[in-house]
Order: C-alpha cells, then sequence, then structure tokens
C-alpha cells in the first residue's frame, strides 16, 4: 500500500544521489580532474588537479575525488553507489537466501574490483581498506 509507495520513493532518492555526484563531476574530467590530454602522466595530472582543486569550481567539489588517484576520479560515485545498494536496496530481496547470495556476490565483486584498482593516492589506504 502507502508504505510500499513511500519505501520506493525513498530508494529513488538514495540511488539518485550518487548519480548527482557524477552528474556534477563530468563537466570537469577532461580539463581538470584527469586531464590527459593538458599534462600527460600520471604525477603531472596530479599536479595540475591539485593546482585546480582551490579552484571556485572545483572546491566544493574536492571531497569527492580528493583522496584519489586521477584516473579513478568517479570512484566516490561508485564507492556511495555500493554502500546504497547494501542499505536501501538489499534489505528490500524478500527471500533470505537470495538476499545472501546478493549481497555476498556484490561484496566479492566490489572487493576484488578494490584491489585491482587501488584507486587511493595513499598507497597505505589502499592496503588497510577493504570495501
Amino acid at each position: 500500500g502507502s508504505f510500499q509507495a513511500i519505501v520506493i520513493v525513498f530508494v529513488i532518492i538514495t540511488q539518485s544521489i550518487p548519480l548527482l555526484y557524477l552528474g556534477v563531476l563530468i563537466p570537469h574530467v577532461k580539463s581538470k580532474l584527469n586531464a590527459t590530454a593538458v599534462a600527460g602522466s600520471a604525477p603531472a595530472r596530479l599536479r595540475y588537479r591539485r593546482r585546480l582543486e582551490n579552484t571556485p569550481e572545483l572546491s566544493p567539489l574536492k571531497f569527492l575525488f580528493l583522496h584519489y588517484k586521477c584516473e579513478y576520479w568517479s570512484y566516490e560515485v561508485y564507492d556511495a553507489y555500493r554502500r546504497v545498494f547494501f542499505i536501501s536496496l538489499l534489505p528490500l530481496i524478500t527471500d533470505p537466501d537470495h538476499r545472501i547470495t546478493t549481497g555476498c556476490f556484490v561484496s566479492f565483486v566490489s572487493c576484488f574490483g578494490f584491489i585491482n584498482m587501488r584507486p587511493f593516492l595513499t598507497e597505505s589506504t589502499n592496503t588497510v581498506r577493504v570495501p
């Protein structure tokens, strides 16, 4: 009934937050966040991004990319979506066996992806943090 409609509305709202993050970052990708054409190598791109991250355009957004390598400028979007999935979508799976299987599968895939990407600038964070 009406409770289910409210749940659906809030699930849509929570699922849209990572997409909003992505929407505000995309206009800055090629020119500032991962400027391969401007800066070239990964260390040069990072230096270039660090010079630009306090500009009025990027300063309010830097919490979304500050701790990640340039090529992983969108990792926060993925990570936010993963967390929102576990909080808002996974509990909606009514069959406990399917919920467990889905949760384990998504956890495994996200851990495997994280271990292979190593998206953080600080290597020790890549070692310690497991999604």
